[in-house]
């Protein structure tokens, strides 16, 4: 159950009781509260049966019961019949130190009992287009997830399938060959600019269209000649798309494109139409489902669509055995999937579970689509370089300016529900007091150097937990808070979110940064001092780990 404590199975039980006694069975689900203030967890039990003549006495039944516990504080029942339990800080010290390898076992306690294996999908440029802002959130959704299902322990791989099949090679050639440049002396600039003069190109004349047509099919049928000058444009574009994700530190598995698929299409052709699954209309070949406007699977010409070779990528990758396939593409094909998955249902090509994970756009301050000063499209690589900039104003190090730019890229990005846009505001996402990556980089760096600074006077390791002891309320709540961390991992996996954890990573550094300023640890005795560097190291590690599953790589300084 998402937001469940661990380790509470005696208020469990306590409430389930007092409800026996009255003959009634329940399943007493205890959340942490929406109501920090009022109480840790809450329960709404009670609420489910507020119309019981019986009500009143057995809300006092469970309160007598839980207040009898030691891992509770006080449990009051307000008139809204919610059950408010804060816990004592016995049971809470105890949550943090029942284990003198508390980081190994914090770690362990994170993973999920059944592993899966699962393929995310996600980044999909184009060869021959520039790596643009709208690629930002697919990559960054992606990483996370990624990071997410790799740290409770799914077998996880990403796929950048890139567009790297069809017309869009079609035209690139086409112009190649009209204007008689050399593959062997351009560069990946020279195809960004081939590109689009080669469609609209192509949108003026209908010769130059029919040509590009014509090479697609020989493609398709495996024309050598054709074939090289796709592999050389493939490997052009695919050596700069690696080069520049690096750059912004994305990795891939798997480095397929459409073109990995391409001769299982004409097999899967034949096969579905034999069993008429697909049957013909006016020279194109539908899917035989009776829908409106029906599911197109070719052309009348015999070529292919996006939904052709995504079938076929359905089943090299049932081939593989993956449990789930996880699509990380924009909103505006929500049509398309949901076409592709009725298809595969249909067609019975997989027993994977199929996921749609969509999201909005990133906007300029005036809410349109984010484009340069000049109107153009907004490359990432320019979008790196002008926060770049803007961080060596700050008088940021130049060894942390790479991965600060990268963090502040991705946290922007993944703080906004991703099924909403948001506006990319470079001056509010480089704040140092704001909900900012530099925020969550600072009390990262800020605890980090105080654990140095002990051990570099002699205090040594920090990592015994036994004698700790929580000792004010500021402790306390940043206690409550690092616990929270496998719940809202849950939050983000379930939902496939990672809004939830980025709110909670920041949510975190906030209390840590309290802690900080209201202890001056290094001033302090040894033996109050060692108490409070262990709250301190167990809240580095929630904080570090919440920041590699959003894809965040912590800096050394600021």
């Amino acid at each position: 159950m998402i937001l469940m404590l661990n380790n509470i199975n005696n208020l469990n039980n306590a409430v389930k009781d007092a409800f026996h006694e009255y003959g009634i069975s329940c399943e007493a689900v205890f959340l942490y509260s929406q109501y920090p203030e009022l109480s840790d967890i809450q329960c709404n039990e009670l609420l489910k049966h507020q119309k019981a003549d019986f009500i009143d006495d057995l809300a006092k039944e469970i309160a007598i019961k839980l207040n009898n516990l030691e891992e509770v504080e006080k449990c009051e029942i307000r008139e809204d019949l919610f059950i408010n339990v804060s816990l004592s800080n016995k049971f809470l010290e105890k949550q943090l130190t029942s284990n003198k390898n508390w980081a190994e076992a914090f770690d362990s306690s994170l993973k999920n009992k059944f592993s899966k294996k699962i393929l995310i999908d996600y980044g999909g440029p184009n060869i021959g287009k520039a790596l643009h802002v709208g690629h930002l959130r697919s990559l960054s959704i992606g990483r996370s997830l990624y990071r997410m299902n790799e740290v409770v322990g799914n077998d996880i791989t990403s796929d950048i399938h890139l567009g790297d099949w069809g017309m869009p090679v079609a035209y690139m050639i086409a112009l190649v060959e009209k204007e008689g440049i050399k593959l062997e002396s351009i560069d990946y600039e020279d195809l960004e600019k081939i590109y689009p003069r080669a469609v609209a190109y192509s949108e003026e004349n209908e010769e130059f269209y029919e040509l590009a047509k014509n090479i697609s099919v020989q493609l398709n049928k495996g024309d050598s000649e054709y074939i090289k000058k796709w592999e050389k444009i493939s490997t052009i574009s695919t050596k700069y798309i690696e080069e520049n994700l690096s750059r912004l530190n994305h990795t891939f598995d798997l480095w397929r494109g459409e073109s990995s698929v391409n001769s299982r299409i004409k097999p899967m052709i034949i096969q579905l139409s034999e069993e008429n699954m697909i049957v013909e209309n006016q020279g194109a070949m539908i899917a035989n489902i009776d829908l409106d406007p029906p599911i197109l699977i070719t052309k009348s010409d015999g070529s292919y669509l996006y939904i052709t070779t995504d079938l076929a990528t359905v089943i090299q990758r049932e081939e593989e055995g993956f449990d789930e396939i996880i699509y990380i593409v924009d909103n505006r094909q929500k049509k398309h999937f949901e076409q592709l998955f009725n298809c595969v249902k249909y067609f019975n090509l997989s027993k994977a579970s199929l996921k749609h994970i969509g999201f909005g756009t990133i906007n300029g301050k005036d809410g349109k689509p984010l484009k340069t000063r000049d109107g153009d499209v907004y490359k990432l690589q320019q979008l790196h370089t002008d926060i770049e900039e803007k961080l060596v104003s700050y008088g940021t190090p130049t060894d942390s300016i790479n991965k600060l730019v990268n963090d502040i890229l991705t946290y922007s990005d993944l703080l906004t529900n991703r099924n909403t846009d948001y506006k990319f505001d470079i001056e509010k996402f480089t704040d140092v007091q704001g909900k900012t990556a530099i925020y969550v980089e600072y009390a990262y760096v800020r605890g980090d150097k105080v654990i140095k600074d002990s051990s570099s006077i002699g205090w040594g390791g920090t990592s015994d937990p036994s004698n700790f002891k929580i000792s004010n309320t500021i402790e306390r709540e940043l206690v409550v808070e690092v616990l929270k961390f496998k719940s809202y991992l849950d939050l983000s996996l379930v939902n496939n979110e990672p809004h939830h954890l980025a709110d909670y990573v920041y949510t975190v550094a906030k209390k840590m940064n309290a802690f900080y300023e209201n202890e001056k640890i290094l001033n302090l005795e040894y033996k109050e001092a060692s108490q409070k560097l262990f709250l301190l190291e167990y809240s580095l590690h929630i904080l570090s780990k919440g920041m590699y599953c959003l894809g965040m790589d912590p800096v050394k300084k600021l």
